[in-house]
């Protein structure tokens, strides 16, 4: 949707339809990073709006090679560590696989292998049974010594 504005922009700006002051503010952009654009686009077309990175993987991503090691060796060795544990265990063996704690849990999770430990339910805590009024609550020193009756 960015690229469509971006192009319906420039497309006025060209007719002549838009000026450039308004087309860099629609746009968000300075004036001269607007004219870059109009140069560009009339160098190479509509392919010049298009985002550069497209198409492409992203530079820091997990291999695959590296996600099946994480999974082999979490069914096979450290299948009882939670995910925080799990990820100290990796960066200490020969195989040094130094993952965020955050990643570990994502690829773990996309197999269905999650985290061994589930979390403790809540318990029921009952309350009190109101009183008709709120003068009645009955107020009671816990202590053992005598500060208000001085005995």
């Amino acid at each position: 949707m960015k690229e469509q504005h971006k192009l319906k922009i420039v497309i006025d700006y060209e007719a002549a339809k838009v000026r450039a002051q308004r087309s860099d503010e629609l746009l968000d952009i300075s004036k001269r990073q607007f004219r870059r654009l109009v140069a560009a686009y009339r160098q190479r077309g509509i392919a010049t709006l298009a985002y550069g990175n497209r198409g492409r993987e992203t530079a820091n991503r997990t291999t695959e090679q590296v996600q099946q090691e994480i999974l082999r060796l979490a069914k096979e060795t450290c299948w009882d560590n939670n995910g925080c544990h799990f990820t100290e265990e990796l960066t200490e063996r020969p195989e040094l696989i130094v993952v965020s704690r955050s990643t570990l849990q994502r690829i773990r999770r996309s197999t269905g292998q999650g985290s061994p430990r589930k979390r403790r339910a809540p318990q029921y805590r009952s309350r009190r049974e109101r009183y008709p009024q709120a003068v009645m609550l009955l107020q009671t020193d816990g202590s053992r010594h005598d500060w208000l009756e001085g005995g």
